[in-house]
């Protein structure tokens, strides 16, 4: 749960240079906790609670994330100054991540998404701007999957390498490469950057425990309420309840694909964002820079043109792609600006079903469920179907000829598994019936294809989330 959404609370929260105020927590001895009345009457009180929460971990705390009374963020501070976020979703002690931050500016993030004592993924991210990403794929401790970032030469964004091993033995071989940019567009591709101006106050810093962090509102290019790119109230308002939302979505998430939810979660919980307008970019709804500034925040501008156009679902639907992006989501410069991948799908579906975006027309819900899924298990669970194709014939004797001549099918039909973009599953195929019998075993057949099956199909019915 990353600190980008702990940070856009107390961001948005703030429309001046008043710091927010430290309050002591009676559930939590010892521990301040972030103010943020600002959200109250706004968002609703569940959600202004796990941004207390967040506030927390946001300054080197534990926390409550899932609301139970039970602390399963775990905080750690070493002696030499290193960092260890350790979250335990669950009452068997194993952690779901742990991710940690050393002195040197070295970071690491290890996932366990099936809980079976295997860090089945690890990003790692060093001090120069390189990243490399290991998966075990198939969940059976051995990892299949590297993906290597390394900065551009205009130090602009990463070129990406991948890589697998489909025989586990250390055979790498190339898949793919691509390249992802330091600032990720919702919509026209443009420097939706380039008015953003910060407002003096938002230098500032406040510190709560050991951790520095920014405070007060929302930049605006230029710094002035009277413009058309100042941030509003009511925009104010409308990114708290899209960020509240996409909060709350992060659980439709954790089932659509773990990966990414469980990036995205630990990125809110332990990272900082500057959350504002000032987004002049035609068509463009936010931008995203991952980067941090000097004061360690990543940047997200809004375009207040669009923050009026658009639903309150709808943004709820583009915090959590942006949100995404600004917890590193991989994505290819080449696909993203036509809407077809994975962060698209994922914000359309898990931000409510939407379909806002340029692609044109817009999948359907069943199929951005699909493209969000990030393993097999996930897309099976926006629905499967079933289809009568040829498979290999059994080795039993269904084909009789005369006395003592007996033989398996020579072709035979099955029902195979697909998912709802029929792509085919790895479920073996179940025998349906035998289609032909070689002569001289041609006289009879045990099983023959004179009947259609009853194909089972849920892929015709919303998938999960979907009303």
């Amino acid at each position: 749960m990353r600190t980008l959404l702990a940070t856009c609370v107390v961001l948005l929260a703030g429309c001046s240079s008043t710091p927010p105020a430290d309050v002591p927590d009676a559930s939590l001895p010892g521990v301040a906790r972030i103010d943020v009345s600002a959200w109250n009457g706004v968002v609703s009180e569940q959600a202004t609670g796990l941004l207390e929460q967040l506030g927390r971990a946001w300054a080197g705390q534990s926390a409550d994330l899932d609301g139970d009374g039970k602390v399963d963020l775990l905080a750690l501070r070493d002696a030499d100054g290193a960092l260890t976020y350790r979250y335990e979703p669950s009452a068997n002690g194993r952690p779901g991540w742990i991710l940690e931050r050393l002195p040197d500016g070295h970071e690491r993030l290890s996932m366990d998404l099936d809980e079976r004592t295997f860090w089945d993924v690890v990003i790692d991210e060093f001090p120069d701007g390189r990243r490399l990403v290991m998966k075990d794929r198939d969940f059976n401790n051995k990892y299949d999957f590297r993906s290597t970032a390394t900065r551009t030469a205009s130090n602009d964004g990463w070129d990406v390498v991948e890589e697998v091993d489909a025989t586990e033995t250390g055979a790498w071989t190339e898949t793919r490469r691509f390249r992802m940019d330091d600032v990720a567009w919702q919509g026209a591709k443009c420097n939706g950057f380039r008015n953003w101006v910060v407002a003096p106050e938002l230098a500032n810093t406040h510190t709560i425990g050991q951790t520095t962090i920014g405070f007060a509102g929302v930049p605006s290019g230029p710094h002035d309420d009277s413009t058309s790119l100042a941030c509003t109230q009511a925009h104010r308002d409308k990114l708290m309840r899209a960020f509240a939302c996409a909060l709350d979505r992060l659980g439709c998430l954790d089932l659509a694909n773990r990966e990414l939810a469980t990036l995205a979660w630990a990125t809110v919980t332990t990272r900082k964002i500057l959350v504002g307008c000032g987004n002049d970019c035609a068509g463009a709804i936010a931008a995203t820079n991952q980067v941090p500034d000097k004061d360690a925040r990543s940047r997200m501008a809004w375009n207040p043109a669009e923050l009026d156009r658009l639903s309150d679902q709808d943004l709820c639907s583009t915090a959590l792609h942006e949100m995404l992006h600004w917890a590193g989501a991989p994505h290819d410069e080449a696909n993203h600006d036509d809407g077809s991948d994975q962060i698209y799908a994922c914000g359309h579906y898990c931000g409510g079903c939407t379909h806002e975006g340029p692609l044109q027309p817009p999948r359907s819900s069943m199929e951005d469920c699909v493209v969000c899924a990030g393993t097999e298990e996930e897309r099976v669970r926006c629905g499967w179907k079933q289809k009568l194709a040829d498979i290999t014939c059994p080795t039993y004797n269904l084909c009789h000829g005369g006395i003592g001549v007996n033989a398996a099918c020579s072709t035979c039909q099955g029902l195979w598994y697909y998912d709802c973009m029929d792509s085919k599953l790895s479920d073996a195929p179940e025998f349906y019936c035998c289609a032909t019998c070689a002569a001289p075993a041609d006289r009879a057949n045990d099983k023959p294809c004179t009947s259609s099956p009853t194909l089972r199909d849920s892929c015709n019915q919303p998938p999960p989330e979907c009303p």
